[in-house]
């Protein structure tokens, strides 16, 4: 992953990436639809709301979908505070 980071293009993909892997897991039949999403949790410097997020992740009821964010503590406080607003919450994990 950090080879990876290193070449790639300032900007946030996020939103973008959900709806795609929502809808590519979707493509083709099969017993369970799983996506599982990473990022750096830097969403608010793209105005990408917690509600946008949801909405890209939860867009197909018959996939079950997952943001996994590796951050800093600064930006673990950032998205706790901002998702706290939101119906159902995510479960914060801290390692």
């Amino acid at each position: 992953m950090y080879e990876h980071a290193s070449f790639c293009h300032s900007g946030d993909n996020t939103l973008a990436s959900a709806v795609k892997a929502v809808e590519h897991v979707r493509a083709a039949p099969a017993d369970d639809y799983m996506v599982f999403l990473l990022s750096d949790a830097m969403l608010a410097q793209y105005r990408v709301t917690p509600a946008n997020l949801a909405d890209a992740l939860l867009s197909d009821p018959m996939v079950n979908a997952y943001a996994i964010f590796v951050a800093e503590e600064e930006t673990a406080n950032q998205v706790r505070v901002t998702s706290s607003s939101l119906q159902d919450p995510p479960r914060l994990i801290e390692a």
